[in-house]
């Protein structure tokens, strides 16, 4: 009998590939029509619309006039990875709101997934400033930021190894750090001090102060941020005040998902 080659572990199939291409196509243009999917992905009009025929007779994509986006599918589908598959989310959301609103800035919670970052969740205090580079949802390499650098400290040898060293670390701004053993000897101190840091790294002008949030067995969740401009975080600020409260409430994060799950620790 016929099976799936399991000694081919790249093995793909090309229609699931095509599918994934629009899907991404259509978010990152923000709709498009047939024409100009085609000319973005370089795929004949014939073909493309027998695709877009089908994901919108299953709803995935919907139109208005000429014009193709996803459809709501995806909100729906989005919030509920957020809720059931992130412990994090789950046991941070309130904890971040609360951070937020204490120090005034933009709070950020980061898993990572296939060797990036991705933010999850995000809100805003009074002061906040967002940058726009890397909303929820948006893929973010893990050495350009305080919470990336927060996960990698606490990811497997063998992972972490093959993110820092498999490509080479993209470069960001002028200040992202792309050499691995200087990543390393940064991440050995993130792990005795529980605090990540970044200036310019992913965004110019702008600073992040992360902590790592880990699971009752000591496995990576992801990270709780801290983020904003320079003016509003001065040294003194940016290196004793915001590391104490990140710290402060990774720990409740910690704390939190420990309890619902039946440890107490007290």
């Amino acid at each position: 009998m016929g099976g799936i080659d399991k000694a081919d572990p790249k093995r793909t199939i090309e229609a699931v590939k095509k599918t994934t291409d629009i899907l991404e196509a259509l978010h990152e243009m923000e709709g498009a029509t047939l024409t100009e999917l085609a000319e973005s992905l370089d795929y004949s009009k014939s073909s493309l619309h027998s695709y877009l025929v089908t994901l919108e007779e299953q709803e995935f994509v919907t139109t208005k006039g000429y014009l193709y986006r996803p459809s709501y599918r995806f909100i729906t589908m989005a919030e509920s990875l957020r809720r059931t598959h992130y412990n994090i989310y789950k046991y941070g959301r309130e904890s971040a709101k609360q951070l937020a609103e204490e120090t005034g800035e933009f709070v950020q919670i980061m898993v990572e997934e296939h060797g990036v970052g991705i933010h999850i969740f995000a809100v805003s205090g009074k002061k906040g400033m967002f940058a726009a580079k890397y909303p929820v949802g948006r893929p973010c390499p893990l050495n350009c930021n305080a919470a990336g650098k927060a996960i990698l400290a606490h990811l497997p040898e063998e992972k972490l190894e093959q993110i820092l060293f498999q490509n080479e670390l993209e470069m960001i701004t002028e200040n992202t750090i792309t050499d691995p053993d200087e990543l390393l000897d940064e991440l050995e101190t993130i792990r005795k001090t529980d605090v990540a840091f970044s200036t310019e790294e992913a965004v110019s002008g702008m600073r992040g102060v992360a902590s790592p949030v880990l699971d009752s067995s000591g496995e990576i969740m992801g990270a709780i941020n801290i983020s904003g401009s320079i003016s509003h975080f001065d040294d003194e600020r940016f290196q004793e005040t915001l590391p104490k409260k990140v710290v402060e409430f990774s720990n409740i994060i910690e704390v939190n998902a420990m309890n619902e799950r039946g440890y107490d620790n007290t």
